[in-house]
């Protein structure tokens, strides 16, 4: 790993705790934060985004824009949960369980949705 790289997920990291005690420790619980919190990483964002759409040209039917905003409704509902829990419990106990909560959903998801499985019994031997 470069030391570019090294930084970058150190820093990555540091902004993920920092934003999770700010959460945290927010005055005012729940839907201002998260609307604050959405807000900014869409100005933050915004010009990657036009750079990528001007660039890439990607195909925006009504699939694709129904699981943007699926998307955008899932994240609402975490966060304000998230804001919820830490209004209520510590940040010790909160964090390691919201963190867990999208692997989690994603897995039983995949088993109920998709049919998944695991790995077929060549691969799983091969990878232990």
């Amino acid at each position: 790993m470069t030391s570019f790289a090294r930084a970058l997920v150190l820093a990555a990291a540091v902004f993920h705790a920092t934003w999770n005690l700010f959460a945290k420790r927010v005055e005012d619980r729940g839907a201002p934060f998260v609307w604050l919190f959405g807000a900014l990483s869409a100005i933050i964002y915004a010009p990657l985004a036009v750079v990528v759409v001007l660039y890439e040209r990607p195909h925006f039917g009504p699939a694709e824009i129904l699981f943007m905003c699926g998307s955008g409704v899932l994240h609402l509902g975490y966060f304000l949960l998230l804001q919820r829990g830490y209004a209520t419990g510590d940040l010790s106990l909160i964090y390691p369980l919201s963190r867990g909560t999208g692997p989690l959903l994603s897995t039983a998801a995949a088993i109920a949705l998709l049919g998944e499985r695991g790995l077929p019994p060549s691969r799983s031997a091969a990878s232990s």
